[in-house]
């Protein structure tokens, strides 16, 4: 008979388990296997801890992807707005508009091949399709 054994505190972060075992039996084995038990779900508990901190940290740098992402879309589109607007204004002021149409010319230039780089990294890390 094990009777009453001497309370056993557990902490683990912000969990802390308290322990006090009594009962009967013909030695402590049923308290070893309590312990081992409460030992393997800790350790289970620091994987899983774990695992969550990993998928927070990878979610993070997909939302900075995206943010970064979108701030590069938004310049596209006031780029694009900007040479639109240069296009008018040299077509209202009744002057050549050779100029502005060759510097917007110039910066389509660079979006297509910035764009073909772009196109082939997406390409590049795009799981393929699974098949049925």
């Amino acid at each position: 008979m094990f009777g009453m054994v001497k309370p056993r505190e557990i902490t683990f972060g912000p969990l802390t388990i308290n322990l006090n075992v009594t009962g009967t039996g013909s030695d402590g084995n049923d308290l070893k296997q309590v312990l081992a038990l409460l030992n393997q779900i800790l350790a289970k508990e620091t994987l899983i801890m774990a695992t969550q901190a990993d998928l927070q940290a990878a979610i993070d740098a997909a939302d900075a992807k995206v943010t970064a992402d979108t701030d590069v879309v938004n310049s596209a589109v006031t780029l694009l707005r900007a040479l639109t607007q240069m296009v008018k204004d040299a077509i209202a002021s009744g002057g050549d508009p050779s100029a502005a149409i060759a510097a917007v010319q110039a910066v389509v230039a660079k979006i297509e091949a910035n764009t073909s780089s772009l196109a082939a990294g997406v390409a590049e890390n795009t799981p393929a399709a699974p098949t049925p």
